[in-house]
């Protein structure tokens, strides 16, 4: 291959990388426990201000790592779990993986008091609400959207200086990124966000999805109903 030749094949290349990056983003995010129903429970359980304060520590102490893959030009993305520390057991309720398609089908896996879910349902029936209240995270102003008839009463504040219909677990089909999701139970929220090529192993585990077969939005919730329940009763601290 002579030099002139090089230089072009180098430069598609080059171009087609920087194309890539352009359409792909890598997003960290961090989820813990201690979510702001969580925090009413204990302030309503807790006797006094030192044992409220102990368990608080315990809790907040609890954090798992993800990053959140997205292709916006395929228009898909998936949430995977980095790392976990702060906490010996394993937690009431955990976000395992997740995989988005727009305009065709969702996937999530999680783990509910030790039993694990496999969903896979069709985007309209993440049912959100989209209010008028905004927040500013951070950086990021955002709106507030309610997903309706979700027994994990599912609030997204999303950014639309991102117009990405994606986020973490079941947060996606809203008009911008997702910064913070938080229900009962947990809270994820933005760390870190760089546009950049998604890794090749990444893009496998992408492909694998479609094929993943699950249970419906429906039928999970019809299921995880009285587990809730019966968490809502008992005490978070004895």
């Amino acid at each position: 291959m002579n030099l002139f030749k090089y230089i072009i094949l180098l430069t598609i290349l080059c171009s087609s990388g920087i194309a890539k990056s352009q359409d792909q983003y890598i997003i960290t995010y961090s989820s813990k426990l201690l979510s702001a129903s969580m925090t009413s429970r204990l302030q309503n359980e807790a006797s006094d201000p030192e044992m409220l304060k102990a368990f608080t520590e315990i809790i907040s102490g609890f954090e798992v790592m993800y990053f959140l893959y997205i292709d916006s030009r395929k228009r898909e993305s998936i949430f995977i779990e980095d790392r976990e520390y702060g906490l010996d057991g394993p937690p009431p309720f955990k976000q395992l993986t997740s995989y988005y398609k727009a305009d065709s089908h969702f996937y999530f896996e999680d783990l509910f008091r030790g039993k694990k879910f496999k969903i896979k349902d069709t985007p309209k029936n993440l049912n959100w609400l989209i209010t008028k209240e905004t927040l500013t995270i951070g950086n990021f102003t955002c709106k507030k959207a309610i997903l309706k008839d979700d027994p994990f009463h599912t609030i997204a504040w999303f950014s639309e200086d991102y117009p990405l219909p994606f986020g973490p677990y079941i947060g996606n089909g809203l008009p911008g990124l997702v910064v913070l999701l938080e229900n009962d139970y947990y809270s994820i929220q933005v760390k870190e966000i760089k546009k950049q090529a998604i890794p090749a192993k990444v893009v496998k585990s992408m492909a694998a999805f479609p094929a993943k077969q699950g249970i419906s939005l429906q039928e999970y919730y019809k299921e995880v109903k009285p587990m809730l329940k019966t968490m809502s009763q008992e005490n978070i601290i004895n």
